[in-house]
């Protein structure tokens, strides 16, 4: 670009000049050249220091101006500096990962491998395995698929007491306790070999297998206690049988047959054979009137068509009655399905 020579000046006299204001006898042209050259200086030197900025990631002359990975100065008041000793800087900087267990919890189920190795870098710090969390992962198919199980086991002796844990080891099932503190998890657990070789490798040096030994012990003391009371339940309804199945009882309450029905006005009542067909309308005729509660009952039972009904034979009614009226009761599923789980986790 060129200007008139009137508008030239020789280098000794612009380094006199301070500035364009001390100058008023500069043209309206001269002064819009320097306007003009002073902003093309001030964006180059722009562009300069972008640059220099992105190359050094970044200065920041204010708090919070830039990202913390960008900053070189030292951190300000509650801020932290993405390092590798500082995991839950780097999850926020580098991932966008607030520290948080259900944050935790979404990386597991995705199968973010990296997010949930930087959330198990504190060692104890940093975080625990819950049985409530693992425990919704080992029961879904596509989240235990998902599971980092690498970064999982590489923590398991320091982390997972708790997940290996269980709240009724030596008491029996009670609805009180969630199934993710239940001991009887593990046998779930045990129905898909996957799933269970994983928790065997992850449980070990855990109490798991001497709690399961715990909960069989118990089994079997409970099992024991129970056959004791189901021995005077077996005589109880022996008692009820032998009263209740009597000729006498069975024609008092009117439990006669149709040919019993049929003979009673002609000649008098004989012996029947308790093999002999029962009515379908018990207790109901004028003289049948039952002497005590049990007989009452009775009569209530055989009322119910579900119960008895017309061609029923009179002793298999009274057994059915009486046993229902003492029950036994012994249930060895829940100990019978602890004693595999056991050999598979004790492997």
């Amino acid at each position: 670009m060129s200007y008139p020579s009137s508008h030239k000046l020789s280098r000794s006299a612009r380094s006199q000049r301070a500035c364009p204001a001390d100058e008023p006898e500069l043209e309206v042209s001269k002064r819009g050249w320097l306007i003009k050259y002073g902003l093309a200086a001030a964006l180059v030197a722009f562009y300069a220091f972008d640059a220099l900025l992105l190359s050094s990631k970044g200065v920041s002359l204010v708090c919070g101006q830039l990202p913390s990975k960008w900053q070189l100065h030292p951190p300000c008041p509650g801020e932290h500096v993405a390092s590798a000793s500082d995991p839950r800087a780097l999850l926020r900087s580098q991932m966008g990962i607030e520290w948080s267990e259900r944050n935790f919890w979404d990386a597991v189920k995705r199968g973010d491998e990296r997010a949930v190795t930087l959330f198990f870098m504190e060692g104890k710090q940093g975080m625990s395995i819950s049985s409530a969390g693992l425990h919704q992962v080992l029961v879904d198919r596509e989240y235990f698929r998902n599971l980092p199980k690498a970064a999982f086991l590489a923590v398991a002796q320091e982390k997972n007491e708790g997940a290996c844990s269980s709240d009724d080891v030596a008491t029996e099932v009670a609805h009180t306790v969630p199934a993710y503190r239940s001991v009887s998890r593990f046998v779930d657990y045990a129905r898909d070999q996957d799933v269970a070789a994983f928790v065997a490798e992850f449980c070990k040096g855990s109490s798991l297998v001497s709690d399961l030994r715990r909960q069989i012990a118990w089994q079997q003391t409970r099992m024991a206690q129970i056959e004791r009371e189901n021995e005077a339940t077996r005589r109880e309804r022996d008692g009820c049988a032998g009263n209740l199945g009597s000729h006498a009882v069975r024609v008092r309450l009117g439990f006669l047959t149709r040919s019993e029905e049929q003979k009673q006005t002609s000649e008098a009542t004989k012996t029947i054979s308790v093999g002999d067909l029962i009515l379908s309308e018990p207790c109901r005729g004028p003289g049948s009137i039952p002497r005590n509660a049990r007989e009452r009952k009775l009569c209530a039972w055989l009322g119910k068509s579900s119960n008895v009904s017309d061609g029923y034979l009179w002793a298999e009614a009274i057994r059915k009655f009486c046993d229902a009226e003492f029950p036994t009761k012994i249930d060895t599923s829940r100990r019978d399905a602890l004693m595999p789980a056991v050999e598979i986790y004790d492997r």
